[in-house]
């Protein structure tokens, strides 16, 4: 119910998009209107020096722009992605003695706006009146266990940087805990044979701890 509720909403908003849009006398749209406005007023600070075919040389402050009518285009590209006239090519519009509205897109226009919101949201009957349908419930896809063991760790991507919880060993000095030395560890080592008993001598080590427990406790 909630999904037609949404619907129902949608409905509305786009009826009253459509009589605000049939109630207006402008030609453009309301926003597209107030950025062409806001536009206008900063073409006092454009110099225009026309060169012939619709096309112009725009100076604003320090900048040189270069304005083509019949393309629609100028080179702070602002009108090319935007469909709207900037400053530069509205003080050339102007110094036509040209109405700017002339050189929007036409996506936004009246016309196009109507069409975008003439189709209506059809009304739907309650839950009650829908007929009954007797299908099996959709079940979500089996879990299939992988092979291998799983991961914990999150797959990075390659901007992310690795966690700064966990310390790194990369330049640490490393010393060894049997001859206290630097450049290896106790696994590499050379007195590790010589200082690690072998398994017999670890066998004949917890016998002899045996008896010995066993003598004092007797």
């Amino acid at each position: 119910m909630g999904m037609i509720r949404r619907s129902q909403l949608r409905g509305l908003w786009m009826q009253a998009k459509r009589e605000l849009m049939l109630r207006s006398n402008d030609e453009i749209c309301p926003n597209i209107r107030k950025k062409l406005e806001k536009n206008k007023r900063e073409i006092r600070f454009c110099h225009v020096t026309p060169a012939g075919n619709l096309k112009f040389e725009v100076q604003q402050m320090d900048r040189l722009h270069v304005v083509n009518l019949s393309d629609r285009t100028c080179s702070c590209r602002n009108w090319d992605i935007s469909g709207i006239p900037y400053n530069h090519a509205i003080s050339c519009i102007v110094w036509l003695k040209e109405d700017s509205n002339n050189y929007v897109n036409s996506y936004y226009k009246k016309e196009a706006y109507l069409k975008t919101y003439e189709f209506l949201m059809e009304p739907l009957t309650g839950k009650n009146t829908w007929p009954q349908v007797e299908v099996p419930h959709i079940l979500p896809p089996p879990v299939k266990k992988m092979l291998g063991r799983p991961k914990k760790k999150m797959r990075r991507k390659v901007h992310e940087e690795e966690s700064s919880l966990r310390l790194s060993k990369r330049d640490v000095a490393m010393s060894c805990s049997l001859c206290k030395q630097d450049e290896h560890n106790r696994r590499s080592c050379p007195l590790r044979a010589l200082a690690s008993p072998t398994d017999t001598e670890v066998i004949l080590i917890k016998d002899i701890s045996l008896k010995l427990i066993s003598m004092i406790f007797q």
